[in-house]
């Protein structure tokens, strides 16, 4: 008698913890995903939608989504850390948005205050999203802290960025 009570206990707490666990996974809402276009449409075409060979060639990790529409007067910006120095291989890094401070020449300065400009913690995978960025020209600087940072460079100068309202500023594939 023991054993038969035992037994209908244990498949009581078995079927039990069988619909709780399905209930827990149900079905997840699906992700609504803001249009990132400013042409005026509103709806975003899926990726399988919109595949291309170039698409298909990017080091750019596919399931990255895109971020939220950025708010009024704010733009926003993603990228892929490719490569980064064997130094700081381990290391958890940060994408900084630097303001820069120059004429039509790109001849100028950029300032570094990570306490009031935008930045990201970069995913172990090597992607980043930040979807307020105020507008602007901006140098973005990539690295384990401030100090210990590098640029995106271009012709061995510092390569400059516009933050356009509304847009998603694709940097791709970045190699440090």
């Amino acid at each position: 008698m023991q054993r038969s009570r035992t037994w209908n206990i244990g498949r009581f707490f078995l079927v039990l913890g069988l619909i709780l666990g399905l209930a827990a996974c149900g079905t997840p809402e699906p992700e609504v995903v803001e249009p990132t276009a400013t042409s005026g449409t509103t709806a975003v075409p899926s990726p399988e939608a919109t595949a291309t060979t170039e698409a298909m060639d990017s080091p750019l990790p596919t399931a990255t989504p895109l971020p939220a529409t950025p708010a009024a007067g704010f733009g926003g910006a993603r990228g892929f850390v490719a490569s980064r120095p064997a130094a700081w291989e381990g290391q958890e890094l940060t994408v900084f948005f630097a303001p820069f401070v120059g004429d039509e020449n790109d001849e100028g300065v950029f300032i570094l205050e990570p306490s009031i400009h935008p930045s990201k913690v970069i995913s172990p995978e090597g992607t980043f999203e930040l979807a307020n960025i105020p507008t602007g020209r901006y140098v973005v600087v990539i690295g384990p802290d401030p100090e210990n940072s590098v640029a995106i460079s271009e012709n061995d100068r510092p390569r400059i960025f516009d933050v356009l309202e509304g847009e998603i500023l694709d940097l791709g594939a970045i190699d440090l």
